[in-house]
């Protein structure tokens, strides 16, 4: 009787620790709930990612009339050069170099969206330097 018993409860204590599969295999809950975990793991860090780049955008429209947007034109007889400091699709920030009638991204930042306003008064200051006026 009292190995009935134990192999009852050894039998209820198998079936409750794996779960058959579709192809008549089995799993264990324990491998299936680290599946579920490292889903939810990344699901939350990519929630967080998310939240981040529009933290960055919000904080870029907040400095809107600051730092951002600013355009400077800096000329010298009938030649142009133009910068421009604005926002890139990822939550940062680029800087247009326009030269002839061509436009290059000189710069760009994710994190530190000071640095390209750093970098148009950088070019600036040398197109100045080579005797361009600068506004």
């Amino acid at each position: 009787m009292k190995i009935i018993l134990i192999l009852l409860i050894m039998g209820l204590i198998g079936c409750a620790s794996t779960k058959s599969t579709k192809d008549g295999g089995s799993t264990s809950v324990k491998k299936e709930v680290e599946v579920e975990l490292d889903e939810a793991s990344e699901k939350k860090v990519i929630e967080k990612e998310i939240v981040k780049k529009v933290e960055k955008k919000e904080v870029a429209k907040k400095l809107t009339g600051k730092k951002f947007g600013k355009n400077v034109t800096c000329t010298s007889g009938e030649v142009e050069r133009a910068l421009e400091n604005k926002f890139s699709d990822d939550g940062g920030c680029e800087v247009i170099y326009s030269k002839d009638g061509s436009e290059n991204v000189i710069a760009n930042a994710k994190n530190n969206l000071d640095y390209c306003q750093e970098v148009v008064d950088r070019v600036a200051n040398k197109l100045s330097n080579a005797g361009f006026s600068c506004q």
